[in-house]
């Protein structure tokens, strides 16, 4: 386990290690004590949900990562604890979803995949088959 410190005294952050490879839950503190960051590695990786927080303590952004690559919905928050946005990610690339609040909570940007209508082609297998149009 590495343990860093702030000038202050304080903990900085804690890894844990197995060997020389990063391992386990790797916590991080702001300054004033507050909890920074939770991030888990395996291997050297980054694999789990990661939490940022705010030196308030207040919730700023939460992911998931699998194999160091983001992987499903990304939250973040305003330092008052309103939602700001919301993305989806697919193996590192952003796609699919978007919403974004203002402060006040209206929704100012939604876009969601598109999703065909026509007909269309798609092979497997070597064999061609035909969607239907709704």
């Amino acid at each position: 386990m590495e343990v860093k410190h702030h000038s202050n005294g304080a903990v900085k952050s804690k890894t844990p290690y197995i060997g020389e490879t990063k391992h386990g839950m790797v916590t991080v503190w702001h300054d004033n004590g507050a909890k920074a960051t939770e991030r888990v590695w395996v291997n050297n990786r980054l694999h789990g949900t990661v939490t940022f927080w705010g030196d308030n303590g207040q919730k700023q952004e939460t992911a998931v990562w699998r194999c160091n690559k983001l992987q499903g919905l990304a939250t973040g928050w305003r330092k008052n604890g309103t939602k700001k946005w919301e993305k989806m990610w697919v193996n590192g690339v952003q796609q699919g979803s978007l919403m974004e609040w203002d402060q006040e909570g209206n929704v100012t940007t939604a876009k969601f995949p598109t999703i065909p209508s026509k007909k269309q082609n798609y092979s497997t297998n070597q064999k061609t088959y035909r969607t239907k149009s709704n």
